[in-house]
């Protein structure tokens, strides 16, 4: 699976004195979109940093609330937290069929699988020669 992550900058619409927030309110500032040949498997979104992992989240809010001013006042909510799977993304996921993807980056040198390119015509620069 060849992944990005495009985050844009949104208003906050919300200011939140309770974290985290519930899960159904994730689905307001967070989303998923997937586009390739097929759905991604639950193999895949294992793979991905987009789990929640409730004792890391738990972790980084009380570091949050000893270190950070702007986190002092909030109260953790473990009812929240509960409300979170450590084994699957925490909003809702997208899915767009997309069969002609072709990966616009060329490939490390010491990528051992075939690299996408032209089959006919000019080849004007040609790949570097793989280390031995």
């Amino acid at each position: 699976m060849k992944a990005h992550v495009i985050a844009f900058e949104s208003p906050v619409q919300k200011v939140f004195d309770i974290l985290p927030p519930p899960r159904e309110e994730m689905n307001d500032v967070l989303a998923i979109l997937f586009t390739g040949p097929s759905m991604p498997t639950p193999k895949d979104l294992a793979r991905t940093p987009l789990l929640v992992r409730r004792k890391f989240v738990l972790r980084a809010l009380k570091w949050l609330k000893l270190n950070h001013t702007g986190y002092q006042n909030i109260d953790i909510s473990y009812t929240n937290l509960n409300g979170y799977a450590d084994n699957e993304p925490p909003v809702s996921i997208v899915y767009r069929e997309q069969s002609n993807i072709v990966s616009t980056v060329t490939p490390s040198v010491f990528n051992v699988t075939g690299e996408e390119g032209i089959i006919d015509g000019d080849c004007h620069d040609p790949p570097p020669e793989r280390p031995t």
